[in-house]
């Protein structure tokens, strides 16, 4: 828009395109446009606004004009007098939007060098943001931006409202609770309060709760508290709510758990561990409430041995962070049990309970259920490529394996393997969706570290060097020891490139880690040049387009642009590579067969004894008190 044009704009329109210029240039898809600030700031002194559209329209403006400059810009000046009439009509959406303009300009450690009477403005502040049943967002986040205490009148009256939203929990629910906490309101009643509020939501079937809304209810307010970032990055969540929680669920497992509530109480677990919300003494009290449980009623164990709850706990105990914390006892007991599920399981559901015992405990996988049930599971087999490889998965391992094993599992998945490297091989080209399909049809997720380097092999990728593979883990275990295992980023792929290539005479030498960008990536970029495929185990989709190998390829194929080079990439990935990944690096190799493209992982081909779950995934912190999601 030309500049001259913007005298033709209304009020309304002013203000809305001061907003989203700001909004695209706080996030860096357009440059500053100090120009149009001032003639934004030209038209708020010769127009009639409402005190709303003037401090609005000035914070965006504000927005537009470089940092440097913010300062001693023309309009900066208007702050006091819009202030001054904010105060006298005590408009609290106008303090917010000078609080915020006030940010822009002083932040907090030159608050003092600033014109604007600060603490009355957020004492005008102050009511709106906790009032009425939800917290809205823009009230609290500004005033987040002053370190400003409040009157002890409005803290209680804040207490009150909070305590009376404490159902609702909204969005704001969290930045709430975090600015009583750091105003330095007592916590302990209102956090007992709100404890008291989500248990019964924990145990819905004991309280009377229909589940679709308990989960609902949990879903927004553990997602605000745990979103909600205090002192040393740690969540709302972890400042002592945790403990509180974790003592009336301590009550509530005190009663037992009956094995009609079993199945529920597996699937409410599941879900809190879907949020990261589960933490060390919460774990244990599950856990031990199980085995107590199952000691003193048979008929809890048999219910825990069915397949439904089975195939649960093994997905449970999958997911946890935390894998120290499950009782061995506990998978060999329900192992042993397992023959009536193997008998009953669908070829899906089959498949399900080999994985999660495959990937949950390897030597219980062999110990147990390949001695006890090898009738049932020799009866079971059928040339599936999801069974073959769930039962192949642990290829390399160094137990004995039953005389049925090379004729009925490994001859089977070997004439798989090969129809996967034809697939691989022969690319997309321009049938990408016969590609897509045939990639799906094998229902897995991966291969498993044991055949992955096989296939890489035959697909003409090489296997990195031992030297490249413990640097690779030293990068990537450096980084998970800094990550706290209940994070989210504590479950997200990690990887490390390296790269010494030349090209035109110019050496191009670096290395770096790569994280999982699947958010930050638009699914369709660049498919044309590495294309990915949305898959996952059984008829669970997961999208690859953001996974390490993809990313890292991807950054490869931008540095050399479209003219050759030689030289070498290798890549270290901290988990089995996924089929379409694979499909990505066959890619890779045919677009740039110059270049020697090498790849480890954690497993048996570089790493003897890999290296456990909890330091592989994150730093299992005993104390709820400092964990947090922040961290990694």
């Amino acid at each position: 828009m030309r500049i001259e044009a913007v005298a033709r704009l209304s009020a309304n329109e002013l203000v809305e395109l001061a907003r989203t210029r700001a909004y695209l240039t706080s996030y860096r898809k357009v440059p500053a446009a100090p120009k149009l600030a001032n003639a934004l700031q030209g038209e708020l002194e010769v127009r009639h606004l409402s005190l709303q559209q003037a401090t609005s329209l000035l914070h965006a403006s504000l927005q537009l004009v470089p940092d440097a400059a913010r300062r001693d810009w023309q309009g900066s000046k208007m702050l006091q007098d819009l202030a001054e009439e904010t105060v006298k009509g005590q408009d609290a959406a106008a303090a917010a939007a000078l609080l915020q303009s006030h940010a822009l300009i002083y932040g907090n450690k030159e608050a003092s060098k600033s014109p604007l009477p600060v603490q009355s403005l957020c004492l005008r502040l102050a009511p709106l943001a906790f009032r009425g049943e939800s917290m809205p967002d823009v009230p609290l986040k500004a005033l987040e931006t002053l370190e400003v205490t409040l009157p002890q009148s409005l803290q209680q009256v804040a207490v009150h409202h909070v305590q009376q939203s404490i159902k609702a929990a909204g969005p704001g629910f969290g930045q709430a609770l975090a600015m009583l906490w750091q105003q330095g309101v007592v916590m302990e009643p209102l956090f007992r309060r709100i404890a008291a509020h989500l248990v019964p939501l924990i145990f819905w079937w004991r309280h009377s709760v229909q589940m679709e809304k308990a989960e609902a209810s949990l879903s927004s307010s553990m997602r605000s508290l745990m979103f909600t970032q205090i002192v040393e990055n740690r969540a709302v969540w972890d400042v002592g709510l945790v403990q509180e929680v974790q003592k009336k669920i301590d009550q509530e497992f005190a009663q037992g758990l009956q094995a009609e509530e079993l199945e529920r109480m597996l699937r409410m677990m599941l879900f809190l561990a879907n949020l990261r919300v589960v933490r060390p003494p919460m774990w244990r009290s599950f856990m031990s409430s199980l085995m107590n449980s199952m000691r003193h009623m048979p008929k809890l164990k048999v219910q825990l041995s069915g397949l439904p709850s089975l195939i649960l706990l093994l997905d449970l105990t999958r997911r946890t962070p935390f894998p120290a914390l499950v009782p061995k006892d506990l998978l060999h007991e329900v192992a042993v049990c397992a023959g009536p599920a193997i008998s009953s399981a669908t070829p899906e559901e089959l498949a399900k309970l080999l994985a999660g015992f495959q990937r949950t405990s390897p030597a219980i996988f062999e110990e147990v259920l390949l001695r006890h049930h090898h009738p049932l599971l020799r009866a079971r087999l059928v040339e599936e490529p999801m069974i073959l490889c769930a039962l192949a998965e642990g290829g390399n391992s160094s137990h004995q394996r039953p005389r049925w094993w090379r004729g009925e599992v490994l001859r089977p998945w070997a004439r798989q393997l090969r129809r996967l490297v034809a697939v691989l091989r022969g690319g997309w080209s321009q049938a990408r969706a016969p590609y897509e399909e045939q990639l799906r049809q094998w229902q897995v997720g991966d291969l498993g570290h044991f055949w992955q380097h096989l296939v890489l092999e035959a697909i003409g990728v090489a296997k990195a060097s031992p030297a490249f593979a413990r640097k690779g883990a030293r990068a990537v275990l450096r980084h998970r020891r800094r990550t706290d295992a209940s994070s989210a980023w504590a479950v997200r792929a990690l990887g490390f490139v390296t790269w010494n290539l030349e090209q035109d005479g110019r050496k191009m030498e670096g290395s770096k880690l790569v994280f999982t960008a699947t958010r930050g990536m638009n699914a369709e970029a660049q498919a044309h040049q590495l294309l990915s495929v949305d898959l996952g185990f059984l008829d669970r989709l997961y999208r690859r387009h953001g996974d390490v190998e993809r990313v890292a390829l991807l950054e490869m194929l931008d540095l050399l642009g479209e003219r050759s080079a030689t030289g070498s990439v290798e890549l270290f990935v901290d988990r089995p590579i996924c089929l379409s990944c694979l499909g990505v690096l066959a890619q890779f190799h045919r677009q740039r067969p110059e270049l020697e493209v090498r790849v480890a992982s954690f497993g048996s081909a570089f790493f003897p004894r890999p290296p456990s779950k909890q330091r592989s995934s994150g730093v299992l912190r005993d104390e709820a008190l400092h964990t947090s999601l922040k961290e990694g």
